[in-house]
């Protein structure tokens, strides 16, 4: 199988006609800070609880066809450049692990290579969140209270719509959030840190209590209140 990307809903081949160098997916390490201290053994190691940035590296390398006139071989490198901009769909997916996908959060452009009018060579930085996603996850409809099973390795920052009216008190685990005055439903998002109306408005003067988290493993779902339905997107996120 040929190396491959998809990005912004392209792939590499099939869609742009590059080949692209063996990837290499860096790991992350959770941040730590190492402090030595004065008639203490070893050094005393600070965990943060957060994850730095994820940087992958790219090299992509164009082949001029047989005939082709330089000026179409430019123009293919400069629509390469174009596709590798932030839009609306910010997902990469990799060949080696096609059901999953990377957020991208910016594009470093490094140097372009032109080699005897034939090949061009692209490289550059794909700057992701650190952590790896389902590519096409479910939401999970709850009508009653019931247990989730989060499969993810780190916390799981998800979207949670409740469908209700009222004063309600939703609790995962042992964290309870309680919101007010709800018309149809209201959206909780815990990546974004945001409450929402129906209609897309803040509602977080309403909201009492922190956004709620999934937890690997079984997460007990409940609540109180006039609640006809509950629709969580669990993020699933992996390191």
């Amino acid at each position: 199988m040929k190396n491959y990307i998809i990005y912004n809903g392209l792939h590499s081949i099939e869609d742009m006609n590059v080949l692209i160098d063996t990837l290499s997916i860096p790991s992350i390490n959770e941040v730590i800070e190492n402090i030595d201290v004065e008639g203490r053994n070893g050094s005393l190691t600070i965990r943060y609880g957060n994850y730095l940035d994820r940087v992958i590296p790219f090299k992509f390398t164009l082949v001029r066809d047989i005939n082709e006139p330089i000026e179409s071989f430019i123009d293919r490198a400069d629509n390469v450049l174009n596709w590798l901009e932030l839009e609306d769909n910010n997902e990469l997916i990799t060949y080696l692990r096609p059901n999953k996908k990377y957020i991208v959060k910016a594009i470093n452009k490094g140097e372009i290579e032109i080699e005897n009018s034939r090949f061009i060579n692209i490289e550059g930085e794909f700057i992701c969140e650190p952590f790896i996603y389902e590519l096409n996850e479910a939401s999970v409809m709850l009508t009653q209270t019931s247990n989730l099973y989060y499969q993810g390795f780190v916390p799981g920052e998800c979207n949670i719509k409740i469908y209700g009216s009222g004063n309600i008190q939703f609790t995962i685990n042992d964290d309870t959030v309680q919101i007010n005055d709800i018309d149809q439903y209201v959206e909780l998002d815990s990546k974004f840190l945001l409450c929402l109306n129906s209609d897309k408005t803040s509602k977080t003067k309403d909201m009492i209590g922190n956004f709620p988290i999934l937890n690997k493993g079984k997460n007990e779902i409940s609540w109180i209140g006039n609640i006809s339905k509950i629709e969580i997107l669990p993020r699933t996120a992996y390191k």
